[in-house]
């Protein structure tokens, strides 16, 4: 039988370039000149673990890491054939189901470690306690490990005195979880930063920028470039004279003769309340506003004496700047948040294309 929401066209999508995530990889990759292990967190944020994973891989990621016993799945399912580690289990019946998935557990405490090692897993990855706050296990309560074993290991930049020892941490850890020749891999998360002081890893683990967004105010790592649009068609056009209020509480109004443009993107897709009048939006050609509050299931643009849209063209929220699309960057700038955080947000009643 066939499903009808498969053969309309998108209502709203969010298309993801994979060709985009292969390059920001295969950057990322080289700048780190050690191996590369892909964080797919927060639904490779936003862009679809599963769509993405071959991405990753395919740009040179040595490994993969999730947070969600479904996305490890569905990962998996999706055949990708790098190593996948799952960083977040409820208990003994999540690591049981991924080891029969060939999914390495990630563990942050010394219990889940005492139950990953009776459930005979060999790739352990084990989250080292560095002085950043985070849960990890401290260097002196590690057994001795599997041959196969991996410290993720958070080491900061330098410089701030509040992490200072994180590395001699990781070394110490190094040394008591195997003897020297068979030292466990040291995978430092984050990756290389701008500015920031070598890291002394075997590996580095990357998120968000292998989507060209970042969890940080700072730019990108060079090389590497968006790889989300998020669009959907207008749905109405109105025409309306100047003085009109537009969506609720009437916080814009047309300042003349203008032509009012309804775009099928809201608050329930993900699209940040606080966007009204200041976030842009490319249509026609055009950079504009959200013009007003965005409502629950749509936002309204304002484009003025412009030429009118027709009902079905395309707007884009944010996207490829080599388009004139504004960025998810674009975004964080004006509501004070970070990129990675406008992709994390687009929800799954959003179709994700990938590309």
């Amino acid at each position: 039988m066939t499903d009808p929401a498969a053969e309309r066209p998108p209502f709203r999508e969010a298309t993801v370039d994979l060709s985009a995530v292969r390059r920001s990889t295969a950057a990322l990759a080289a700048s780190a000149r050690v191996p590369l292990v892909a964080d797919l967190g927060a639904d490779a944020s936003g862009h679809g673990a599963a769509g993405v994973a071959s991405a990753v891989r395919d740009g040179g990621a040595a490994g993969i890491v999730v947070w969600d016993p479904d996305e490890a799945t569905a990962v998996r399912d999706a055949g990708v054939d790098v190593p996948v580690s799952l960083g977040l289990a409820a208990g003994a019946h999540d690591l049981a189901a991924m080891a029969g998935l060939g999914v390495d557990p990630l563990v942050s405490d010394a219990e889940q470690l005492a139950a990953a090692l009776r459930a005979g897993a060999r790739r352990i990855g084990v989250v080292i306690e560095t002085g950043a706050g985070a849960p990890g296990i401290r260097p002196e309560e590690l057994p001795a490990l599997p041959d196969d074993a991996w410290l993720l290991a958070g080491l900061p930049d330098g410089g701030d005195p509040r992490h200072a020892g994180a590395a001699a941490a990781i070394e110490r850890a190094a040394a008591l979880a195997g003897a020297t020749a068979g030292r466990p891999r040291i995978v430092a998360a984050g990756g290389p930063r701008p500015g920031g002081a070598p890291r002394p890893a075997d590996a580095v683990c990357i998120g968000p920028e292998l989507f060209g967004v970042s969890h940080a105010r700072a730019a990108v790592p060079e090389g590497t470039v968006p790889a989300m649009t998020l669009w959907a068609p207008v749905v109405a056009v109105k025409r309306v004279a100047g003085g009109e209020g537009v969506s609720y509480g009437h916080t814009h109004r047309t300042t003349g003769p203008s032509t009012l443009v309804l775009v099928s993107l809201g608050y329930g897709d993900g699209v940040d309340r606080a966007a009204g009048n200041l976030a842009p939006v490319h249509l026609g050609g055009r950079r504009y506003r959200v013009a007003g509050r965005v409502a629950m299931d749509a936002l309204v643009v304002d484009v003025g004496a412009d030429p009118a849209p027709a009902v079905g063209d395309r707007a884009v929220l944010f996207g490829d700047p080599a388009a004139g699309h504004p960025t998810a960057a674009d975004w964080a700038e004006v509501l004070a948040t970070t990129a990675a955080e406008i992709t994390i947000r687009v929800s799954g009643r959003v179709r994700r294309s990938h590309r």
